[in-house]
């Protein structure tokens, strides 16, 4: 009972406090109106219902600043879609069957795991205690001995990770929170013209993959350092040394970069001492959100949210399709911009551009939505990430062997 009360104590004093920041947010005093903002947003969702309840406050300066904390919080949401960190894995299995042991870590991912060609009736041990998905993946094909896991980034923010019969990858590889990344190879070739020249070339060549959750708009390799065996550094800031431009929009799936160096270690030397980069993500720093609630009778009619606007210019249905024309601002949201009908029992409809019609900057487009003539439409919905962000995960690799 003394437990209980103690809790009820707690809560209400959180509740009280978290009322105080509320008020203080109509406060004479700009300090103390900052402070209290930044109590709000460090409470998060803890503050929503308080917060809903300021939006009803006669005070201007308190329903303004309410507003813009409770939209903050819907924009920090939506930008997990795009950067949702790993996934994390804890499984304490001594000598149980294979299957289990993938189903229970299945279970703790929202990563899609595949297993049909795993031989599941085999009996093997795994202790991981809150590792992200792709390592605890690495120690079970390593425990085990005779399996291999390949992960598959395809369009947008569909993820594959296959586990089949294999040999543990014994490629050098790299692992940061939700990210793999594999060194594939490092070779040398030396050409000779007919009077005895020779030129020799290096080439290194990457890969790397991150779980479901994770959907950069841009990612790039950016090599910082290379050292061979012997001791010697090599400039990075020779002609065409680095290309430069390994961009991965979200809407490709290649995630892999070759890197051609136009010199190499002599003879005699076959490893690399230290090969160091830097993946370069970007993500975006903010997402425009807008619906149509009943937008059968919203022709004509422009939302505004998160820096960004569409205007439902025209709408109308047949021959199961409902077709409208948007005119997006600022223009470039519209290449990122991603399109749901909705209908009166919650089932979503992803849209598309119609057929033959592209669009011109600044001038609507068409676009529509494939939904049997019976359905009711409810609502239609409109996001676009917006800005920029840059995330770095740094890459080192040591004690590589060239062939």
């Amino acid at each position: 009972m003394n437990a209980l009360l103690w809790a009820v104590l707690v809560f209400s004093q959180d509740d009280a406090t978290i009322a105080e920041w509320v008020r203080q947010l109509g406060d004479d005093a700009v300090d103390v109106r900052e402070q209290a903002a930044a109590n709000l947003a460090r409470a998060g969702r803890a503050a929503e219902k308080r917060l809903r309840e300021a939006l009803r406050s006669p005070n201007e300066e308190v329903r303004g600043r309410a507003a813009q904390l409770l939209a903050g919080f819907e924009t920090a949401e939506r930008l997990k879609e795009f950067d949702a960190g790993p996934s994390r894995v804890t499984v304490r299995r001594e000598r149980a069957p294979l299957r289990e042991v993938l189903e229970e870590i299945r279970k703790q991912t929202r990563t899609r795991l595949e297993f049909a060609e795993a031989p599941v009736e085999d009996k093997v041990s795994l202790d991981v205690k809150d590792e992200p998905l792709f390592r605890a993946l690495d120690a079970l094909c390593r425990s085990h001995g005779k399996l291999a896991f390949a992960v598959e980034n395809r369009r947008g923010d569909n993820v594959i990770v296959t586990v089949s019969v294999g040999t543990p990858s014994k490629r050098p590889h790299f692992f940061h929170d939700q990210y793999l990344f594999v060194l594939e190879y490092v070779h040398t070739t030396t050409t000779y013209d007919l009077e005895g020249g020779a030129a020799s070339r290096m080439r290194v060549g990457f890969r790397w993959s991150w779980e479901k959750g994770t959907r950069p708009l841009g990612a790039a390799f950016r090599l910082r350092e290379i050292v061979d065996g012997a001791g010697t550094s090599y400039p990075l800031d020779v002609p065409n040394a680095l290309g430069l431009a390994f961009e991965l929009m979200r809407t490709g799936p290649s995630v892999s970069a070759t890197i051609d160096l136009p010199l190499a270690p002599p003879e005699g030397v076959d490893r690399l001492s230290l090969v160091k980069g830097d993946l370069e993500l970007t993500f975006p720093e903010g997402v425009m959100a807008v619906t149509f609630d009943g937008p059968e009778k919203k022709a004509g009619t422009e939302i505004r949210n998160g820096g960004g606007s569409v205007r439902l210019v025209t709408i109308g249905r047949e021959e199961g399709k409902v077709r409208a024309r948007i005119l997006v601002e600022p223009a470039e949201l519209a290449s990122r911009l991603e399109m749901k009908a909705v209908d009166k029992g919650g089932k979503e409809v992803a849209g598309r551009r119609a057929p033959g019609v592209t669009g011109v900057e600044n001038e609507p487009f068409g676009i529509e939505f494939t939904m049997p003539a019976e359905a009711e439409l409810a609502a239609l919905r409109f996001s676009a990430p917006t800005g920029s962000r840059e995330k770095k995960v740094p890459v080192e690799f040591r004690d590589l062997r060239i062939r």
